[in-house]
């Protein structure tokens, strides 16, 4: 089934597409499975966009359009979509210290999490970690489990684009 409009794919709970959808202009489902599963795997950026390009059988200037075509966001957008949510999550649940945060996600150094993170969360990495924790804490005191909760965007912090 083609579409004319960009659409993102369904999420599973383990952050894999449950099924991509073919999209005109967009990846074959089995390139999207592929580039999502390389860029996850390459979290440091180690691999180039033409190396993951090579991959899935396209140049990078088509393998660009056709990932933005299927998922909604371009290749680096995507990946820094992720490297932000594994952020928040570990922010959230661990005592890691930003700076480590930084090095597992695959930023260069605590500056460029910082960077991205305030464009995606609007807050620095953190007060965020403060600000959740306080909700954790305040949750946990009414009666309630843990829960990592992102309360502006409504939904868990720990779903994978």
């Amino acid at each position: 089934m083609l579409q004319d409009q960009p659409s993102l794919s369904p999420v599973g709970s383990d952050g894999m597409s449950i099924q991509p959808t073919l999209v005109r202009g967009g990846l074959a489902p089995w390139q999207e499975r592929r580039a999502k599963y390389l860029l996850r795997n390459n979290l440091d950026g180690q691999k180039t966009m033409g190396e993951i390009a090579y991959e899935c059988r396209i140049s990078r200037k088509h393998f660009t359009r056709a990932f933005r075509n299927s998922t909604g966001l371009p290749p680096l957008k995507w990946l820094n979509s992720l490297r932000i949510e594994i952020a928040k999550r570990l922010l959230c649940s661990s005592n890691l210290t930003v700076v480590e945060i930084a090095v597992e996600c695959g930023f260069a150094d605590a500056a460029h999490l910082a960077r991205i993170f305030h464009g995606y969360a609007g807050v620095a990495p953190g007060k965020w970690r403060k600000q959740a924790r306080i909700k954790v804490a305040t949750f946990s005191q009414q009666g309630g489990g843990f829960s990592c909760r992102d309360d502006s965007k409504g939904k868990e912090g720990v779903a994978y684009p």
